[in-house]
């Protein structure tokens, strides 16, 4: 219940944000709450699409595009899934991720064979690729998936 409640809070102050033309609305979510988290795609310029992003549990409440074609996904605590992303190298990898309170991971699966990787944003220098997996134990940590460029 506090889950659904969080959530719709979330989505209102989304909706209010946008309407009033706030600067960088799905960060300022991600950022201010715990239980929020944002997945960031590579740059239109590296990717050969727009990823393809599904999820088995909880959903995306919301998407943004900047203006290089970084596009943000806003998830929330017990959101599991998958982005698939098509680098312009010709590779494709698919991320799995489990979004959790103090306790996310994100796999790279090891039968989708491409050379983008993932990290978390409290710890860029650890890269996960195919057959990787990365683990952080921060509340409401974001992730970026990157491209070679």
């Amino acid at each position: 219940m506090h889950f659904i409640l969080t959530a719709l809070a979330l989505s209102a102050y989304l909706v209010a944000s946008l309407v009033q033309a706030e600067p960088s609305t799905i960060q300022l979510a991600c950022q201010s709450a715990d239980n929020a988290h944002c997945m960031y795609s590579p740059t239109a310029a590296q990717r050969m699409e727009d990823p393809t992003m599904s999820t088995t549990t909880g959903s995306v409440l919301h998407t943004e595009r900047d203006g290089k074609g970084v596009i943000t996904y806003l998830m929330m605590d017990g959101t599991t899934g998958s982005m698939l992303i098509f680098c312009n190298d010709g590779g494709s990898n698919r991320f799995n991720f489990s979004w959790a309170h103090g306790a996310s991971s994100i796999v790279g699966d090891p039968y989708v064979h491409g050379n983008a990787k993932v990290y978390f944003n409290d710890m860029p220098s650890r890269l996960a690729g195919t057959g990787e997996t990365i683990a952080s134990s921060a509340a409401g940590i974001d992730a970026t998936v990157t491209c070679p460029h």
